[in-house]
């Protein structure tokens, strides 16, 4: 494992950031410090990535979300939550609009999420999403309204979910700030 705090698992990293109505909380994960110290305080300086790697920008009250950045359709980059708590990645309904995302017609989403709350969502075809060199295509996805979020202190525009993440072996490095996204099995 590289020095600095880490989170990974084969396949994945559990870590249940922002379900898709803002449900926060963190699981099955393993967790390294810096230095090995609990507690031990992490540089804030600027990323530094390689390739396979992008930026990751902590945000909200106690850095409990993770930036990212993401492409749809060749536009943007647009920062979104990853979000392991997310079944499906989902777009902000201005980001919907802005980029005219066309409606995945004939399916029907419902979402849940803090107190229990429950209702439909929008679904949409995404015809190409990006992370860095990560990529998906003809992905499903659906729109929901996060304008909330920046209420806290978190301006994502879409939820980065596991219908995207399960294909790769994620590694979040917190002290180089850095995302990598891998296929399974590559060197």
């Amino acid at each position: 494992m590289e020095r600095g705090r880490r989170l990974k698992r084969d396949g994945f990293s559990s870590v249940g950031i922002i379900a898709v109505f803002l449900a926060c909380g963190l699981t099955g994960c393993r967790t390294v410090t810096q230095g090995g110290i609990p507690g031990a305080p992490l540089e804030t300086g600027p990323a530094q990535v390689s390739a396979g790697e992008v930026p990751i920008e902590l945000a909200g009250p106690n850095d409990q979300a993770i930036l990212v950045p993401v492409t749809i359709n060749g536009e943007g980059p647009f920062q979104f939550v990853l979000d392991t708590g997310a079944t499906l990645t989902c777009v902000d309904d201005d980001i919907v609009k802005q980029l005219n995302l066309p409606e995945k017609r004939g399916v029907i989403g419902s979402g849940s999420g803090v107190a229990g709350k429950t209702g439909s969502v929008q679904m949409l075809h995404l015809e190409s999403l990006k992370v860095g060199t990560a990529e998906a295509q003809d992905l499903m996805g659906c729109m929901v309204d996060l304008d909330h979020m920046e209420k806290i202190g978190v301006k994502g525009r879409g939820l980065l979910g596991l219908n995207f993440l399960k294909a790769y072996v994620m590694t979040l490095d917190f002290e180089r700030k850095a995302l990598r996204l891998e296929k399974p099995g590559s060197p």
